[in-house]
């Protein structure tokens, strides 16, 4: 009898934790639409991004800091004109993540 009661109390236990668990993550339901929503827009994006990235590390790279802004400026201009969706400014810096820190 002292088992069952064990268990009872146990089980109670666990369905108030389980339910404030449940109640803490509905809040981020729309915090995780939302993202989704973001990442979705980004991966439409990301072909032209992609394109002035991998020209600036395949090509530009050899080239002093001056050369490399008119590379890519020139490369976005081409974009646009070829009519391909990429991200308002997008430079290789962004598409391809932070600085690298020592």
């Amino acid at each position: 009898m002292e088992y069952l009661k064990n268990s009872i109390n146990d089980c109670e236990l666990k369905l108030e934790r389980a339910g404030r668990l449940i109640g803490g993550l509905g809040g981020e339901a729309v915090r995780w639409t939302e993202e989704v929503a973001a990442n979705n827009a980004r991966l439409e994006l990301l072909p032209g991004d992609v394109v002035i990235a991998a020209g600036m590390v395949g090509y530009a790279g050899a080239f002093t800091s001056d050369y490399r802004k008119a590379f890519e400026s020139s490369w976005v201009q081409e974009l646009d004109r070829l009519n391909v969706v990429h991200s308002p400014g997008v430079c290789m810096r962004e598409t391809l993540g932070d600085d690298v820190l020592l």
